[in-house]
């Protein structure tokens, strides 16, 4: 039973409620805990830049190498979405053919290494979520 004196005083449990359910209805504390994290958990594609890509790349600003935002409308990638892929699993094959990559290469010095441990699948996935 919900009591107003304990909410106040902070002892009543109030963030273990989804904000989807009343506060009094029947609910374990496993499948109220389990639908509130659910939103917290990443993407797949969130998940696998953390990893592979976010030590050099932001999404929003220049690290060691550029922003990725609106990576799919800029040089090889624009013209192709099969040039982006490409070029995760290979960028020294873009360097040597295109100046756009070229040109990346002359300002962050070293290339970015090929992205070989993901899967189709899994770039993807990185795509998508660089690109939502």
């Amino acid at each position: 039973m919900f009591d107003f004196v304990d909410a106040l005083h902070g002892s009543f449990p109030l963030q273990n409620f989804s904000s989807k359910r009343h506060c009094c209805s029947k609910q374990s504390n496993n499948e109220i805990n389990s639908s509130t994290t659910s939103t917290v958990v990443s993407s797949k594609g969130e998940q696998l830049f953390k990893q592979n890509c976010a030590s050099c790349h932001a999404l929003d600003r220049d690290l060691t190498g550029p922003a990725l935002h609106g990576v799919a409308e800029r040089g090889p990638w624009a013209e192709d979405k099969n040039n982006l892929k490409k070029w995760i699993r290979n960028p020294m094959s873009f360097i040597s053919i295109n100046a756009y990559a070229k040109n990346l290469k002359a300002k962050y010095g070293t290339p970015m290494p090929a992205q070989t441990q993901l899967s189709d699948a899994d770039v993807e996935e990185v795509i998508g979520y660089i690109t939502q």
